[in-house]
């Protein structure tokens, strides 16, 4: 996870453009979701476009080197039921606190988010030893 403060500077400095493309990737996540398919790459899309919104390419680029490598064990975690509807939830969630450019609440919600991914990635691993 990124610093706290990347994540104030996203709903600070968002676009209607970045909006329009966080709100696209959480419509085609309900799409994948709907076919059984695995939310990885979508979940990576949408943090990523909130990274950008940022509008720092030292993030982006900090981040996109996380998500490649993190993209197995995302990939494991979205394999769990119920997993991919409970992300795309929070997704929204965390999209309307940037929608109102509410710093606090967005940073709050991704690190909730965070947290709950991997304490759910923790149990499926365990699991699987």
């Amino acid at each position: 996870m990124l610093s706290n403060w990347s994540y104030q500077l996203s709903a600070k400095r968002r676009s209607p453009d970045d909006l329009a493309v966080l709100h696209s990737i959480i419509e085609k996540s309900r799409g994948n979701l709907r076919e059984g398919r695995n939310l990885a790459d979508d979940d990576e899309a949408f943090h990523l476009a909130l990274i950008g919104a940022a509008k720092n390419p030292i993030l982006v680029r900090i981040g996109k080197s996380l998500y490649l490598m993190t993209r197995s064990v995302r990939h494991t975690y979205f394999g769990t039921a119920g997993s991919g509807a409970q992300s795309i939830k929070e997704h929204v969630k965390i999209l309307e606190a940037v929608a109102r450019r509410d710093a606090a609440q967005a940073t709050k919600l991704v690190r909730r988010h965070y947290a709950g991914s991997s304490a759910c990635w923790r149990k499926v691993h365990e699991v699987d030893r």
